[in-house]
């Protein structure tokens, strides 16, 4: 607890007010706090609690805030309770009881110098011992050093050890993080020491001092005055009990004797714990750094086990002795080296799991750390081959840090588990383990149990008959017993045996087989002239094709002759296992052609192996269903052309923009094909309600009926509403393809120029964007259209508009002679420029027609063909650059025009129109099946 006169409140740390729950108000107060560096600090809320000073209590509202001390009394504490506080004689006085103080100086006086007795170098990122002489003996004898900031500031650390201060001199344990080598003089303080005051010997784990205070406020049966009596006599007399294990409880300054009965004396530590404070007791002997810690510690871990009594016992003092002497003797761990490769051995047990990470250093296997752990009761019904999995499992999984991205030789005494891993479709908790172990880079080697002893080699047992894990896997896998037994017993499918009896078994690799296992002499030609162009082929190569372990091998040579690599000659049954594993799983990583043919030919060679590598990496699926075509298909553009105004026009939605001060987000676009006259009108939404009632006020009251209306899928336009809106003034509704914008390209490219415009002039918060869309229209409108060579005002009035410019800078105008004569003209001036327009439109058609065929496929479809569909989809809580844009196979169900195709994914599901540049020809197959 910290006096602070500086201080105007009292404060205390927030976990420890959290211990008293009852008393703690979550209110924040209506204050600031504001600490000695200017910074304002959070106050969390209220603790009315008892404060002992002495051997009084008083009751007082405390602050809660994150500090760091646990507590510090401010001046509306020492003002409300009248403290005196004496900085002189270092104490506080109330009520005529003085309290001592300690001071920050008092404390630093206790430390004492370690000064460098000669002087030394220490190399570059390198730790060693130097030798160090207290700069004054007497004022304590065992200490803890600690290193000092000068040291620390030139890149030294200093490892606090406990030292023996009467020694002439004491080893310091310093590191060098540097990169460069460091120098220490003669003389220099290369660390502190901090005075020990008690080294009581106890279990691991048991940090927290047991204070009489504390075990006297558990009391029963006391009241407050009788606690407080029974603690003044005990402090006044604390140095009669028991300061150590060793001491029994007996004392020579006294003329009495203390019976304890069958209870330690109040200071020795008790041995049990509770069990939430079981990994805290652990936590320094754990098998992290000591061998077969689950097999010592298992004594231990019974005592802590549900329903069981606690009975102290010599085994269990055994164990305990035994954990505490491994942790002071050999063997001495090994730094990892990042340039060598790490070798993991890992065994299991009926009672735990063991692993043994080390690396090979020159001709020795040095180990880096020890990792162990009991097995529970579920675990320890696991059947050998499980418990031997569940050991490489959490094996790994402890040594993530030392082992993820790189690879590392895992070597276990149970050869089974090399086919437990290739399982084909594993379920339930073996495929968790199985996808677990994916995310690692190893290499698995089976050792004999006699050579595997590292790491708990025990003797091996049967599966047991009641494991129903076994039992399950051979129905569900496939697997065929040696023995009639319920135990999964099967041989390694890759063994030596397996392989070549899978190439006696094709006949393209029979022949060279039988004759290279029966002679080495080459067969003629009139030998081998009968056989399969595949088995010539193999005989071309004879001189390449070596045995091993009864097993045919290539072997490859790089035409310089300095690298070489052996190539299993892989027979027909086994191709597709091995494309499996080298594109589709996660190690293959469903690349494409080239790398799975450079990591195939890494490992295999058989007759047409690229060609069989190319057809595996197009046919599967879920390469077309995530990277599509190299090539898409793209069909041959499709003209609309009219010859009069408001015959056809067209219709979008251009939003949402920010929401303007009228309410307004989105723009209404409509526009005449003929004539390219725009509208663009601001609308707060685009409910069909909204859409439809634009339509009739903004176009249809000044323009009359068009004849068709074409728009997107958008859900406003196809609505009852909408639909029945056009019905009744007939008007046809079409509509484009799903996801194919270019089918209502003209008003797609006049979004573009609206939105172009607009940047221009909005303002910086971009909420006036509906006040500059009149005068965009006026721009627009008075322009030439490239299509038309015309303006729209020419094309729909006969006449160009008269702009601001022209009011500045002036302008004649034509003043008809009467309304008869000005109709003749306008007739006249409307036929002349409609047909100026339809030549003008036919031409702008045509260039448009080659530009876009030129990079047209030309592929038709015919009905019954499978294809692919483009589909990107976005949803919720899925990154769309994540998602499979292709989906198949459909079917082509009918050809509708040159461009537009119905598809359908099954006979019962819905049709759908697609536009041919969204479907490609479908050639994959579903590998997962095969």
């Amino acid at each position: 607890m910290l006096v602070d006169t500086g201080a105007n409140v009292t404060l205390v740390r927030t976990d420890l007010a959290q211990k008293l729950k009852g008393n703690f108000i979550y209110t924040a107060p209506n204050i600031s706090l504001k600490t000695a560096t200017g910074e304002k600090a959070e106050i969390h809320g209220k603790l009315d609690a008892a404060i002992e000073c002495g051997s009084r209590k008083f009751q007082h509202k405390i602050y809660v805030a994150d500090i760091t001390d646990p507590c510090i009394l401010g001046l509306d504490f020492l003002q409300k309770f009248n403290f005196m506080v004496d900085l002189e004689k270092n104490e506080i006085r109330t009520g005529g009881e003085e309290i001592p103080l300690f001071s920050a100086r008092a404390e630093d006086s206790k430390l004492c110098s370690v000064l460098a007795k000669e002087k030394i170098i220490i190399p570059a990122r390198s730790e060693c011992l130097i030798q160090g002489v207290p700069e004054a003996s007497g004022k304590f004898r065992y200490a803890v050093t600690d290193f000092p900031s000068q040291v620390s500031q030139k890149g030294v650390l200093v490892a606090a050890t406990l030292v023996d201060l009467k020694k002439e001199a004491i080893p310091v344990r310093v590191l060098n993080l540097d990169h460069k080598p460091k120098t220490i003089d003669k003389g220099a303080v290369i660390a502190t020491c901090e005075p020990v005051v008690d080294i009581v010997a106890r279990p691991q784990g048991l940090s927290e001092s047991l204070h009489l205070p504390s075990i006297l406020e558990n009391l029963e049966g006391l009241n407050e005055e009788q606690r407080t009596a029974v603690k003044e006599l005990l402090q006044e007399f604390q140095n009669l009990f028991s300061t150590s294990d060793s001491d029994v409880g007996r004392c020579n300054m006294t003329q009495h004797r203390i019976n304890t009965g069958n209870h330690p004396p109040i200071k020795q530590y008790p041995r049990r714990l509770p069990l939430a404070k079981k990994e805290e007791a652990e936590r320094l002997v754990k098998g992290r750094f000591v061998r077969n810690f689950s097999a010592i510690a298992r004594p231990l871990h019974k005592l802590t086990e549900a329903r069981s009594n606690f009975n102290w016992t010599e085994e269990c003092e055994k164990s305990f002795n035994s954990l505490k002497q491994a942790l002071i003797t050999s063997p001495v761990l090994t730094y990892p080296r990042t340039d060598k490769e790490f070798i993991l051995d890992t065994d299991a047990s009926n009672e735990g799991i063991g692993a043994v990470l080390s690396q090979k250093i020159g001709n020795e296997e040095c180990v880096i750390a020890y990792f162990s752990k009991s097995l529970g009761k579920p675990e320890r019904n696991y059947c050998v081959t499980r418990k031997e999995l569940l050991a490489i499992v959490k094996s790994i999984e402890h040594f993530h840090h030392y082992l993820y991205g790189r690879k590392f030789l895992l070597r276990t005494d149970h050869a089974s588990l090399r086919w437990l891993l290739n399982f084909r479709e594993p379920e339930g908790q073996i495929a968790r383990w199985i996808q677990r172990l994916q995310e690692y880079d190893f290499e698995i080697q089976h050792r004999k149990g006699t050579s595997h002893g590292n790491a708990d080699a025990l003797s091996r047992r049967p599966c047991k008959e009641s494991c129903k894990h076994c039992t399950n896997a051979e129905k569900k896998f496939g697997m065929e017993t040696a023995i009639s037994v319920k135990v999964l017993t099967t041989e390694d499918a890759w063994s030596s045996s397996e392989v070549q009896k899978a190439q006696l078994e094709d006949p393209a690799i029979k022949p060279i087989l039988e004759r290279k296992l029966n002679s080495e002499d080459r067969p003629s030609w009139q030998e081998i002239a009968p056989e399969s162009p595949a088995t010539k082929r193999y005989w071309a190569l004879w001189d390449s094709l070596h045995l091993k372990d009864g097993v045919l091998y290539r072997k490859w040579e790089s035409d310089d002759g300095s690298s070489c690599r052996w190539q299993l000659i892989l027979p027909k049954s086994r191709i597709q296992e091995v494309l499996r594993e080298t594109h589709d799983s996660a190690s293959g990583g469903h690349f494409g052609v080239m790398k799975t043919l450079s990591k195939t030919r890494e490992r295999f060679y058989w007759d047409r192996l690229r060609a069989d590598v190319e057809k595996w990496c197009r046919e599967c699926h879920a390469c077309g269903a995530r990277k599509g075509p190299k090539t898409r298909t793209k069909g041959r553009l499709q003209r609309y052309n009219v010859g009069a105004p408001f015959e056809r026009m067209a219709l979008d939605i251009l939003g949402p923009l920010p929401v303007t001060a009228k309410g307004n987000r989105y723009v209404l676009v409509l526009m005449d094909y003929f004539t390219k006259w725009p509208e663009a009108i601001p609308i707060p939404d685009q409910e069909a309600s909204t859409v439809a009632e634009e339509l009739v006020r903004a176009w249809i009251s000044r323009y009359g009926v068009p004849m068709i209306l074409h728009s997107d899928q958008g859900t406003n336009f196809n609505s009852a509403l909408f639909t029945e809106l056009c019905k009744l003034l007939g008007i046809l509704k079409t509509r484009t393809t799903a996801l194919h914008p270019e089918s209502d390209g003209m008003v797609e490219r006049f979004n573009r120029t609206i939105l172009n415009h607009l940047s221009l002039f909005v303002s910086k918060n971009q909420t006036d964007w509906d006040t500059h869309l009149p005068l965009f229209l006026l721009a627009y409108r008075s322009a030439d259209h490239e299509a038309t060579g015309c303006t729209p005002a020419d094309m729909l009035f006969g006449r160009t508009l008269r702009l601001p410019c022209d009011i500045l800078f002036g302008r004649p105008s034509d003043t008809p002679s009467s309304p008869n004569e000005y109709l003749n003209n306008l007739e006249a001036r409307l036929e002349s420029v409609h047909a100026f327009a339809r030549e003008r439109i036919k031409l702008a058609s045509e260039r448009m027609k080659t530009r876009y065929d030129s990079g047209a496929t030309g592929h038709h479809f015919k009905e019954g063909d499978q294809v692919w569909m483009y589909n990107p989809k976005r949803r919720r809580g899925l990154s769309p650059k994540l998602q499979q844009n292709w989906e198949g196979p459909y079917t082509i169900v009918k050809k509708l025009n040159d461009v537009i195709y119905r598809v359908q994914r099954s006979p019962n599901a819905k049709p759908k129109v697609i536009h041919i540049n969204r479907l490609t020809p479908y050639r994959a197959t579903d590998h997962s099946s095969v």
